[in-house]
């Protein structure tokens, strides 16, 4: 579109073209104003601005129309030093989406450049941590978000030191509540620390309460061993008068992280055997929580491949067939996600 006033002019450093969110559209950002915006995007005083060209460059992300590493770059020249609260609190959720779910891990190259950014801003945020001693909101913050992203063991040795002796390990302006307890321990017990299992038992005793013994079942089940899959799935199909759907739904949350999707895979086809035999229970909320819980979206063809051939082959309830194509958006956008990265020549890693 040809703007006979701005000619002659200078070429703005930044186009955005929904100033002050006026319009419901998607926004593209061009290349020129992307690269400024990693360069100023800091300068811009208006937060309400800075929120909307966050939020945007997160969309772009998920249209794939910017990499998951460009993403992640600007978050490290900008997106640490964001003072508003509410606009931190959402790009720190798009990192830990990013890494967890949205980074190629498939050769060992991929997975070395997804440890320099996990090791990066595990740093950061223990640097931020200790800087934000008297902001005890601003710590609570950066300390949930360092145990979302953790995965080194040296951070998760921390955390455990955390649970055995509180005050110790990472040093914190706040008393780590019980809720905050129960997620450190899942993160580790996901990762398969040693101490997992005698840390469960300390919690259940300190914990005896029924929130505690749902939060125990979740920790249980993420223990990153087959046979525990194995026998935790066996709980949730075969049921129980003595298990609540409470309790079920606590197994089903907990089975299959992000961290082990390699894990899930081994169980991706009996997935739908199982969830015939749940559907034949006639029970719809059971229905509705495992089929969410437990979709093995994997992130390849394959997971698509599968969701499709089930999905024409069975006569399937509205709510399950729903929650399906849902689950299969979401799969073939990581897969796209992943794709726009690797096409990249060389993405810049820490």
């Amino acid at each position: 579109t040809s703007v006979k006033k701005a000619i002659g002019s200078l070429c703005p450093d930044i186009v955005y073209p929904n100033y002050q969110d006026n319009d419901y559209a998607k926004v593209i950002i061009d290349k020129k104003s992307i690269k400024n915006i990693k360069e100023n995007l800091g300068q811009i005083d208006d937060e309400f601005l800075r929120s909307l060209l966050w939020n945007d460059l997160w969309q772009m992300v998920l249209d794939q129309k910017l990499s998951v590493v460009s993403f992640l770059e600007i978050v490290e020249f900008q997106g640490l030093a964001e003072n508003n609260n509410d606009t931190l609190k959402s790009i720190l959720s798009h990192v830990a989406l990013s890494l967890k779910a949205y980074f190629p891990e498939d050769t060992i190259e991929w997975k070395a450049k997804k440890q320099k950014w996990v090791k990066f801003f595990e740093s950061a945020y223990l640097i931020k941590i200790e800087d934000q001693k008297e902001n005890i909101d601003r710590q609570k913050m950066w300390f949930e978000n360092l145990v979302l992203i953790s995965e080194s063991p040296e951070l998760h040795d921390k955390f455990a030191t955390m649970l055995k002796a509180p005050g110790k390990g990472i040093k914190l302006s706040f008393e780590v509540d019980q809720d905050r307890r129960w997620n450190l321990l899942y993160k580790i017990a996901s990762y398969g620390h040693k101490d997992s299992i005698s840390l469960l038992n300390y919690e259940k005793n300190r914990d005896p309460s029924k929130r505690g013994e749902m939060n125990a079942l979740y920790v249980e089940s993420v223990e990153p061993r087959k046979e525990t899959k194995e026998k935790m799935l066996r709980r949730v199909v075969n049921g129980s008068k003595k298990e609540s759907l409470g309790q079920l739904k606590a197994i089903m949350g907990g089975l299959f992280p992000e961290n082990q999707k390699a894990l899930q895979r081994e169980f991706s086809d009996r997935y739908y055997e199982m969830l015939k035999t749940i559907i034949k229970k006639d029970d719809h909320l059971m229905i509705g929580n495992f089929t969410k819980s437990l979709v093995p979206t994997l992130c390849d063809d394959e997971s698509t491949t599968k969701l499709k051939d089930f999905m024409s082959a069975e006569k399937l309830p509205f709510g399950v067939m729903k929650s399906l194509k849902r689950a299969l958006q979401e799969n073939d956008r990581c897969v796209g996600i992943k794709a726009l990265l690797k096409d990249e020549k060389q993405p810049k890693v820490l």
